[in-house]
């Protein structure tokens, strides 16, 4: 995840500048495989549209390493912005 942070933190940076700031929390569920899915913001305080499909967009290049065994996980990670 956290190699992923700055791209998530470049669909905030562009509309900073425009003293937009707030709190994004994004699901996704991580299959055993790795592989993500199902990828939603599932509250924002933000509540721009354009970052938050940014969000999603880079949530779905996520890839965690597979676990033979392990159970589908739903995962909920917070941002917060410009705070």
């Amino acid at each position: 995840m956290r190699a992923k942070l700055k791209k998530f933190q470049r669909c905030f940076s562009r509309y900073k500048k425009r003293g937009l700031k707030g709190d994004v929390v994004i699901r996704f569920t991580v299959r055993a495989n790795g592989t993500v899915r199902n990828v939603k913001i599932r509250k924002t305080t933000l509540k721009h549209k354009r970052v938050e499909r940014c969000m999603v967009s880079v949530g779905k290049t996520l890839k965690f390493p597979g676990e033979v065994g392990r159970a589908t996980t739903r995962v909920f990670y917070p941002f917060r912005f410009g705070n």
